[in-house]
């Protein structure tokens, strides 16, 4: 229904960014991209700026060379293995070209398009959910970000079940066309300012609910690309999809997701919250179970291991559990998990994971300050959890 388009730029500043088209590649199979630190959809990779990838190309046949290029000819080592890094200094849309021999001679391609941000969030938020007095309804308010949306002075609206079964267009109202957003609330940007959110307040049941927002361009709405969020599927990051429960949360559409987190690999993951905490995502490789509750335990200064710390379950993933970091944050984090609290010696294999140190058995992850410098030229500091292990 709705066209997918070309990028999402996270919390952006508020000056228009212009975007490097890529060169269309015809792809083959057998090549598969994976990384930690950044998010691989399909041909897509979304990573920071200024942060260093850390990619692994993965072969179905026996590799004896390959190459990975970029627009401007450039080309990064990769090791036998098939890892190499690579840091964008410039936000927008651009790509990178894989290009592998086997050892019959034949050349395999693929090329992965490459959404460099200012910086990973949600590109759809729920700010609040309100109980209206003496009914079942709830009063949702949702805010999405402009930049997965196509370019120009086109009005916002949206379709989806959430104007009922037939799916009437509804325009914003220009009042909620123009939000930043701090500490989970919108406030309308000053005059002559744009703003990277739009908002709206939807009166709703408990039930699942699709969206389609976007821009009305030749009287046709071209939906927004929300690649990157819990609340979208892998296979369509146009349509918005949520669940409003009965006690008035809201559940993502999480079950298309490789991970709960923003930052990580398929088994541990990071997502920071607004107050400089950080949550860590664990898969404990079995169905989570509240007793006995899955555990995380610390290697401590003294070099011994701490108490047993209780994760707490991830809605969307049966697997995973979840444990608060709190500020001020440690240096270094040296960890292991598993799926019984009664059983702390039994852990889950963690080899892997992209920060499991082979000689020492545990998890390290270092939390690392770094400064990024936005469009308008303020600089932001950024903490974001690296891997410290030398395998």
């Amino acid at each position: 229904m709705g066209a997918l388009l070309l990028i999402i730029v996270i919390f952006s500043s508020c000056e228009k960014l212009d975007y490097i088209d890529p060169t269309p590649v015809p792809v083959e199979s057998g090549i598969t991209l994976k990384t930690t630190g950044a998010i691989v959809s399909g041909d897509t990779v979304s990573i920071e700026v200024q942060r260093v990838g850390i990619f692994k190309i993965d072969y179905s046949f026996t590799m004896t060379a390959v190459t990975v290029t970029f627009p401007d000819n450039s080309t990064v080592s990769v090791t036998p293995e098939g890892y190499f890094e690579k840091k964008w200094t410039q936000v927008g849309l651009t790509w990178l070209k894989i290009t592998a021999v086997d050892n019959a001679g034949q050349v395999h391609e693929r090329t992965y398009q490459v959404k460099v941000l200012v910086l990973f969030s949600d590109p759809v938020r729920f700010l609040s959910v309100t109980p209206v007095a003496n009914s079942n309804f709830f009063k949702v308010r949702i805010a999405l970000s402009k930049n997965g949306m196509i370019p120009g002075a086109y009005p916002f609206a949206f379709v989806g079940s959430v104007n009922g079964p037939t799916w009437p267009l509804v325009y914003f109202a220009v009042t909620d066309t123009n939000y930043r957003i701090e500490n989970n609330v919108v406030y309308p940007m000053p005059t002559g300012q744009v703003g990277s959110w739009v908002s709206t307040e939807l009166t709703l049941l408990p039930g699942y609910y699709e969206m389609g927002i976007g821009k009305v361009k030749n009287n046709q709405l071209t939906w927004g690309d929300f690649l990157g969020s819990t609340f979208v599927s892998e296979t369509n990051t146009t349509m918005v999809q949520f669940t409003l429960l009965p006690n008035g949360t809201i559940a993502g559409n999480s079950s298309s997701l490789l991970t709960p987190g923003n930052i990580g690999d398929d088994l541990v993951s990071f997502s920071e919250n607004t107050n400089g905490s950080w949550n860590v995502f664990l898969n404990n490789g079995v169905v989570f179970n509240s007793l006995p509750s899955p555990f995380l335990k610390s290697l401590l200064p003294t070099e011994v291991w701490g108490a047993p710390i209780a994760q707490s379950y991830v809605d969307g993933f049966p697997n995973w559990g979840q444990v608060l970091v709190s500020t001020p944050l440690p240096e270094h984090m040296l960890f292991q998990f598993g799926p019984n609290m009664q059983a702390p010696n039994y852990v889950t294999p963690m080899a892997g994971s992209d920060y499991y140190d082979s000689r020492y058995g545990y998890l390290a992850v270092s939390f690392m300050e770094m400064v990024v410098t936005k469009n308008s030229g303020e600089q932001i500091t950024l903490i974001r959890p690296v891997i410290v292990a030398s395998n």
